[in-house]
């Protein structure tokens, strides 16, 4: 067994084929031989700490995490309608060049004609 021949393209893909799909039938092997039990209903008693009160000047508040996702969807909505504007603005300037340069090929054709 040397690198040359582990580089080889049937290693290689019968590798790949092992990595893809062993989990397949090992996972639901080791689940039924050795099963975790775990209760998952620990999730619904999970809730979002508000650390608003640990702000220590009343003027600054910490937002939650639902605030921060929204403020940063203005944001991010700011910058779309921005960048949608520049974007309109120079294909219409593209048009308006292109127009021209037809224009004047038109021009030049009719006055050389």
């Amino acid at each position: 067994m040397t690198i040359a021949s582990l580089s080889g393209f049937t290693v290689t893909v019968a590798g790949n084929i092992l990595a893809l799909t062993a989990p397949i039938v090992l996972m639901p092997l080791m689940t039924y031989l050795k099963p975790e039990n775990y209760d998952f209903e620990k999730f619904k008693e999970l809730q979002q700490i508000d650390d608003r009160g640990f702000a220590s000047d009343s003027a600054q508040v910490i937002a939650s995490a639902e605030e921060k996702t929204v403020a940063k969807l203005h944001k991010s909505a700011k910058y779309a309608a921005e960048l949608l504007r520049v974007v309109v603005s120079v294909q219409m300037i593209y048009y308006i060049i292109t127009i021209c340069q037809y224009g004047l090929v038109v021009y030049c054709i009719v006055m050389v004609y």
